[in-house]
């Protein structure tokens, strides 16, 4: 089994992320995974670097983003929530540039969209929950399986067959008890939209000491004992994850309803994504006389 992870952060995340789009391709090539997916903090700034690394290969790109989702974009707050947004074709693509460049706009401390701008430009994107400062683990974690019922509303009436509740095998206690109540909730509502994903910030295990390093310093900390992530955040093959979610869970996940089609689903995912030019040569501006 191969297995393409759908929430990436390549080094445009800033002090986030380290993974090159160009790595990326190679171990994709390497384990014969069908795409390679970069779905940065709040930009597509890695889109071409992504787009020139896939050129000749069989690799497909997948744009994405993941957004901060805040109640009011012209109100100054610092809460958010996040989401990821993948574009399935072209006018996708489009509709995400759009919407990075409204949270530029409306920049406080971080890119800022709310739920109106998702519902103007939601079109012919793929969303995905995120992760525990998702929208999902929000939800859940205020009004449990209400708040899950709301938002399953909310955003399938944006998105359609196309909205995700994400699983991560992220070693906390948390993560687990979400990972169990979305897939719970997703059965009782009749549904299989569920996704598993790594979250990788940096490319192999052993750059896990350098990622400590960037975080202590975005966060003004000390490495030698501050780092926020637990457990590995590398780019995990479809076995590592199995196995990292066996350690989370204490048992065998693969063959679970629920978490068995979370495991297969960014394939199921990809075969929704059309394979586009983001490229479309030189734009002369038109200038008034």
């Amino acid at each position: 089994m191969t297995f393409c992870h759908l929430n990436l952060h390549t080094d445009r995340s800033i002090m986030r992320g380290l993974i090159k789009p160009s790595a990326l391709v190679e171990w994709s090539k390497k384990h014969g995974v069908r795409g390679a997916a970069v779905t940065d903090y709040g930009t597509l700034a890695a889109a071409f670097e992504l787009h020139e690394a896939c050129k000749g290969t069989s690799v497909m790109p997948i744009y994405g983003m993941e957004i901060n989702l805040v109640d009011d974009k012209t109100e100054k707050s610092q809460t958010s929530l996040r989401l990821i947004l993948i574009a399935k074709n072209k006018q996708g693509f489009r509709n995400l540039i759009t919407l990075a460049t409204i949270g530029a706009m409306y920049f406080y401390y971080i890119p800022r969209l709310d739920i109106t701008d998702l519902e103007d430009y939601g079109g012919d994107l793929i969303a995905i929950s995120g992760d525990m400062q998702g929208v999902a683990a929000d939800a859940y974690f205020r009004d449990q399986d209400n708040g899950l019922k709301n938002l399953w509303d909310i955003y399938t009436a944006i998105f359609g067959d196309d909205f995700y509740f994400e699983i991560e095998p992220a070693l906390i206690d948390s993560q687990r008890v979400l990972n169990e109540a979305l897939v719970k909730f997703a059965l009782s509502v009749g549904t299989t939209n569920l996704v598993a994903t790594g979250d990788p910030h940096y490319m192999v295990r052993e750059d896990r000491d350098l990622h400590k390093c960037v975080m202590a310093i975005k966060n003004n900390r000390n490495p030698s004992w501050y780092y926020p992530m637990k457990g590995d955040y590398h780019v995990r093959t479809y076995d590592e994850m199995v196995d990292q979610f066996a350690e989370l869970h204490g048992y065998d996940i693969s063959n679970v309803p629920g978490f068995r089609e979370a495991l297969k689903q960014p394939d199921v995912i990809i075969d929704k994504i059309e394979s586009f030019d983001i490229c479309e040569g030189v734009k002369i501006p038109t200038f008034i006389k």
